[in-house]
């Protein structure tokens, strides 16, 4: 049911006669009505913000998920990344003995390390350490790294 109030107010019409009048039209419903509604509506966005949130909470678990993945990755490449720089030590230093044993006979030949530097192009500093080379395994800084091959 709708109730009918006019509020006047204090202005003076153009023609210079008397007030102007509003008319406010104000809905009357049961207060249990209104209070039913608002309950509903509550209830209602309560219920939509529940399902945001466990629509977030899936993204969320599903965003962990995918960079747990990407770390696992990550490591692997790590630590394949380090075998494989062990096999490159390795193998560089099975030419190490190759070039020694080389440059030994060379050396053993009556051949100075500045004749043998001149010849090869090299220092002769590097030609006295590969004369003085032993074939002990070459300690490798992957080889030690717990970063890298994963050891704690």
């Amino acid at each position: 049911m709708l109730w009918r109030y006019q509020i006047m107010g204090g202005v003076m019409c153009a023609a210079g006669q008397g007030f102007l009048c509003f008319t406010v039209m104000a809905s009357k419903q049961n207060p249990v009505t209104v209070r039913a509604q608002a309950r509903q509506r509550t209830l209602g966005a309560l219920a939509r913000r529940r399902q945001r949130d466990e629509l977030n909470a899936t993204r969320l678990e599903e965003f962990f998920t995918a960079a747990e993945r990407e770390a696992a990755i990550d490591h692997d490449t790590e630590r394949e990344i380090a075998a494989v720089r062990e096999k490159a030590a390795a193998r560089k230093h099975a030419l190490t003995d190759t070039k020694h044993a080389a440059l030994a006979g060379i050396h053993s030949n009556g051949e100075t390390a500045s004749t043998i530097a001149q010849w090869t192009g090299l220092p002769a500093k590097d030609i006295r350490a590969l004369l003085h080379h032993t074939s002990a395994p070459a300690a490798t800084p992957a080889a030690h790294d717990p970063a890298i091959t994963g050891a704690d």
